[in-house]
């Protein structure tokens, strides 16, 4: 928030971010196991794991702007003890797991249920695109990173020097808000 940079491409960032740590090592096994099983399968072992990480990214970032953790002694807190990590992992664990259970459930071709499964995937991820872009965007605006409410000098720093090395990790950057 310190730069002038809209919330879209702060979101965009943080969504980027989890695609490239989880999207492509899913995407180049994709290719690799279309290999062996059929290169039919391939559309689908890339959308599907993409698809994933892109709903992952986006519920990772809504949970961390709805439970950001304002009040913490070291960095470590902030990602690893705030209640965002669990409501996060719930989260996209029941986004994952019923469209799966589609697959076992559906009696038809193989293809037609992993386009049926592929097709449940994306519905999410529009669900999701839609809260982070309504109601995220309001959480957004409402977390200040403001000097004067921050009082302990040890905090400003780390987070004065993440914003100007610009490797932004947005769950840091809240913890310094005006109630730190």
């Amino acid at each position: 928030k310190t730069h002038p940079v809209s919330y879209k491409d702060v979101f965009k960032a943080k969504i980027l971010v989890n695609v490239v740590i989880e999207g492509l090592p899913a995407i180049i096994a994709g290719v690799l196991i279309s290999i062996r099983i059929g290169i039919i399968y391939l559309p689908f072992l890339i959308l599907i794991p993409l698809i994933i990480s892109i709903t992952t990214g986006i519920i990772g970032l809504y949970s961390n702007l709805l439970l950001p953790k304002l009040q913490w002694e070291s960095e470590q807190e902030v990602i690893k003890q705030g209640s965002s990590v669990l409501v996060t992992m719930a989260l996209s664990s029941v986004s994952v797991i019923l469209p799966s259970v589609l697959f076992f459930v559906i009696n038809h071709y193989e293809i037609i249920k992993l386009s049926i499964v592929l097709l449940a995937y994306m519905i999410i991820m529009i669900i999701w695109i839609y809260v982070l872009n309504i109601h995220g965007k309001k959480l957004y605006n409402k977390i200040s990173i403001d000097r004067r409410g921050c009082n302990n000098e040890k905090k400003w720093v780390y987070i004065s020097r993440i914003i100007r090395s610009n490797n932004y990790n947005w769950s840091l950057i809240y913890a310094c808000c005006t109630n730190c």
